[in-house]
């Protein structure tokens, strides 16, 4: 098997290119090299760290959400408006939403997902745009509806997709460094 990264050529079961170390596991199969040009320089990212940039991402969400109370009251609203649980609820859903997309579209990935060196990308390598954003987002209801089995899918999945990459077209990467 010859390595993508440093075109080592490697035993067939080998797990880690002998050369440069990289895993020969998460590589981006063949079949995928016509719609995503760039695999020299990423492999999928691995169901745990996913997982651990989503805890990671959660942790995050929460340390906010406990500032949106005090964050609140400083907002120029009606002391009823701003203190209803309605608004609150409203508010949360939109803030929810808006951390993932903004941080999707802007930088490529989240807080969490920056931390362990992955990105989601589209097809072609690039950051994602604001529509495959939000489907995205939006996807994460359908993967988390059916006992988890949208996000259980990467790992059946040849391009480690789970229903919401499917739905809006994109893929999780880590970028390998030379």
């Amino acid at each position: 098997m010859k390595c993508s990264c440093c075109g080592t050529e490697n035993i067939e079961m080998a797990r880690y290119c002998r050369k440069c170390g990289i895993s020969l596991q998460n590589l981006i199969p063949p079949e995928v090299k016509q719609t995503f040009p760039l695999t020299k320089q990423f492999v999928f990212a691995s169901y745990y760290s996913r997982i651990v940039a989503g805890f990671f991402d959660v942790l995050f969400i929460f340390m906010l959400n406990g500032m949106l109370p005090y964050l609140l009251k400083y907002l120029p609203l009606p002391s009823s408006f701003a203190h209803s649980e309605a608004f609150e609820g409203i508010f949360q859903v939109v803030f929810y939403s808006s951390y993932f997309v903004v941080f999707w579209t802007a930088l490529g990935s989240t807080p969490g997902k920056r931390m362990l060196g992955i990105k989601v990308v589209n097809k072609f390598g690039q950051k994602i745009n604001l529509m495959q954003a939000i489907a995205r987002y939006f996807g994460y209801y359908l993967s988390a509806a059916v006992l988890l089995a949208g996000f259980w899918w990467m790992i059946r999945d040849p391009n480690r997709q789970t229903w919401h990459d499917k739905i809006a077209g994109t893929f999780v990467v880590r970028l390998l460094h030379k």
